[in-house]
């Protein structure tokens, strides 16, 4: 399987991607590429409506969507917003939690220090 996205294809979107303190987003840029393909096969086959909130998805025979469809540069920017939106931002946003909580943490302790 051909890799979607890279680093530099992320930083075109979000220049300072490396700045926030994490140094490698691989793992991301690979489970971001995975969630493309299983939706391209999940969009992709065509659906049928049994009841009120019932679908069914039928197999025709096809196990991947058609490849002439679609452009090398529309998996890349699909990549690249799935990663950020779906891998990278929360991964951030948790490590940013984290300093928050630390040093809102540090600050308590600093001030029943100067108490004492």
């Amino acid at each position: 399987m051909a890799t979607l996205a890279t680093i530099s294809d992320i930083q075109e979107y979000e220049p300072d991607i490396l700045d926030f303190g994490i140094p490698d987003f691989d793992a991301e840029i690979i489970k971001a590429q995975n969630d493309v393909f299983r939706d391209l096969r999940i969009r992709w086959y065509p659906a049928y409506h049994i009841g009120l909130y019932d679908i069914s998805r039928l197999n025709t025979g096809q196990s991947e969507p058609d490849e002439d469809l679609y452009t090398a540069s529309q998996l890349t920017r699909a990549c690249v917003y799935n990663a950020l939106g779906f891998h990278v931002y929360p991964k951030l946003a948790n490590l940013n939690q984290t300093k928050i909580y630390l040093n809102a943490k540090w600050n308590s302790i600093e001030k029943n220090m100067s108490v004492n």
